[in-house]
C-alpha cells in the first residue's frame, strides 16, 4: 500500500542548492517493499528500484556484447596466423618435393651424361657472340686453362727463378713494376684488418705508400692498379715536378717521401722522381672488370703489337697462380708479395728470413706507418 505525504514545510534539496527557496508542494511515495521517497518536482532526477534495475541489466548486456565481439576479433586473428602457416608448410612441402625429385633424376643420370651436358651448356655460352666473362675470372680462363695456369705458376716459383727476378730488379733489368693491389689487401696484418673493417681507403692508401718508398730503392717506374678506387678531384691536371730524393741518409729519405706526401695525393698523381722514374696509382675499371683482365690484355696485346714497354721488361707483384701462370706463359715476369715484401725489406735494413713471414709483414706494417701515419 502506498502512502502520499503532501509537505508543505520542507523544500526540495535542489532548490535549496541553487538559493532559490519558493515554497512548493513535496509529494513524496512510501514503498510499502523498500521505504524508498521519491520527489515529484521536475529538477529532481532519483529513480525508483525498478528503473535502477533496467539500467543495472542494459549495462551488463553491453560488457556482454563487447566482450563477445573481442572474442570474435581474437579467433579471427588465430585463423588468420594459422592459414599463413599452412601456405609456409605448403610451399615448404613443395620444395622439399622439388628437391627429391631433383635427386631422383640426378641418381637416375649417369655420372658421364651429367658431365657431357654441362661441358655442352658451357662451351654454347662460352661460343657465343653475347658472353662476358664473369668478374672475378682471370680474362675468361675456363676451368682447365686455370688449372693448367697454375701449374704453370707453381713450376715458375723455384728459388732458382726468385733469385734471377731479384737480381734483375736490382740491376735495372725491368723497366716497371705493376703491383696488383686488390691482391695485397689481405697479405699483412694491418691491410687485412682495414680491408675486414670497412677501410679500404686507408689500405689503398698504405699500398700506395709502400709503392712510393720501393721505387726509389730500385729506381724502376711502380704502378699500382686496383680494380677500382676513388681518384681524387682534378688529380689528372696535377704535374708534379721531378722530386730529389736522397737515399744514402735514412733521415732524409723518410723526409723526402713525407714531403711527398704532405703535397700530393698518392691515388691519381704520377710522381715523377730525379732520375726519371715515377710512381703511378690507377685503376682497373670502368674500361675493364679487374686488374687481372688489364694485365692479360694489354699482355696479349703487346705480344701482336708492341705498345713500346716489351713483356720482358715488366714484373708483377701478384699471388694469383692463375694469373702468374698466363702472365708467364707470355713472358711476363712475377713474384709473390711475401718476396717482394722481402727484397723491400733487404733494401732498407738487411736480409731478413723468409721463413718468419709474420715477422716480416710486421715490419712491412710499421715501416710503411712510419712515413706518415696521418695519411694511412
Amino acid at each position: 500500500m502506498d502512502i502520499i505525504i503532501i509537505d508543505n514545510d520542507n523544500h526540495c534539496a535542489s532548490n535549496i542548492d541553487t538559493g532559490d527557496v519558493k515554497q512548493k508542494n513535496l509529494k513524496r511515495t512510501r514503498s510499502s517493499s523498500g521505504n524508498y521517497m521519491q520527489c515529484s518536482c521536475e529538477e529532481c532526477s532519483w529513480e525508483n528500484p525498478q528503473q535502477m534495475e533496467n539500467r543495472t541489466q542494459s549495462r551488463a548486456e553491453i560488457r556482454h556484447q563487447q566482450k563477445t565481439e573481442r572474442k570474435v576479433q581474437t579467433a579471427l586473428r588465430k585463423a588468420e596466423r594459422m592459414a599463413a602457416q599452412v601456405d609456409r608448410l605448403a610451399a615448404k612441402i613443395e620444395k622439399e618435393a622439388a628437391r627429391a625429385q631433383k635427386a631422383h633424376t640426378k641418381s637416375e643420370t649417369p655420372k658421364i651424361e651429367r658431365k657431357r651436358a654441362k661441358s655442352e651448356r658451357k662451351n654454347s655460352m662460352t661460343n657465343s657472340e653475347s658472353y662476358i666473362p664473369e668478374i672475378g675470372s682471370v680474362s675468361g680462363q675456363t676451368h682447365s686453362q686455370a688449372k693448367e695456369f697454375r701449374m704453370i705458376a707453381r713450376n715458375a716459383n723455384t728459388p732458382a727463378i726468385k733469385s734471377d727476378i731479384e737480381a734483375k730488379i736490382l740491376g735495372k733489368h725491368y723497366q716497371k713494376i705493376i703491383i696488383d693491389g686488390n691482391n695485397m689487401l689481405y697479405v699483412t696484418s694491418r691491410l687485412r684488418s682495414f680491408s675486414t673493417h670497412r677501410k679500404r681507403k686507408q689500405a689503398d692508401n698504405m699500398i700506395s705508400v709502400a709503392a712510393l718508398a720501393f721505387s726509389p730503392l730500385v729506381g724502376i717506374t711502380t704502378e699500382v692498379v686496383f680494380d677500382s678506387t676513388s681518384l681524387p678531384k682534378g688529380s689528372s691536371h696535377l704535374a708534379p715536378s721531378p722530386v730529389l730524393i736522397d737515399q744514402q741518409s735514412r733521415e732524409s729519405f723518410h723526409l723526402g717521401i713525407g714531403k711527398i706526401l704532405e703535397n700530393y695525393p698518392v691515388v691519381g698523381v704520377p710522381i715523377v722522381f730525379g732520375d726519371g722514374t715515377s710512381v703511378m696509382v690507377s685503376s682497373a675499371g670502368p674500361k675493364f672488370a679487374s686488374t687481372d683482365d688489364m694485365l692479360i690484355s694489354w699482355a696479349k696485346d703487346n705480344v701482336q703489337v708492341s705498345s713500346g714497354l716489351r713483356n720482358e721488361e715488366v714484373v708483377v707483384v701478384s699471388s694469383d697462380n692463375a694469373l702468374i701462370g698466363e702472365l708467364h706463359s707470355l713472358g711476363v715476369s712475377c713474384i709473390k708479395p711475401g718476396h717482394w715484401i722481402k727484397l723491400f725489406a733487404s733494401l732498407v735494413g738487411g736480409e731478413r728470413d723468409e721463413t718468419e713471414k709474420k715477422m716480416l709483414f710486421s715490419w712491412f706494417d710499421d715501416y710503411v706507418a712510419s712515413f706518415e701515419k696521418s695519411n694511412i
